[in-house]
């Protein structure tokens, strides 16, 4: 579905650029070190939650991957029983 692509796709341009100001944050050295410390956590946070979005996708492709495996094996032993 090319909605679903365009959400992934503007996911990931978030995160790119969410990551990018932490680490600039990160890197700054005229930050402070609470905001450091926030900057660090948040990006800990944001490398989570991208972690969980890969894992769901990949296992929603194994489910799927499943799915048409049972499928055809339905659809080769319907076939198989009708020519009996």
């Amino acid at each position: 579905d090319i909605n679903e692509i365009i959400d992934i796709a503007k996911k990931h341009i978030s995160f790119d650029k969410d990551k990018q100001e932490l680490e600039k944050s990160l890197n700054d050295k005229s930050s402070d070190d609470e905001l450091k410390k926030m900057a660090e956590i948040e990006l800990n946070d944001l490398n989570l939650k991208q972690e969980i979005d890969d894992n769901q996708k990949k296992y929603e492709n194994i489910i799927d991957e499943a799915t048409d495996q049972i499928s055809n094996f339905v659809k080769k032993a319907k076939l198989e029983n009708i020519s009996k």
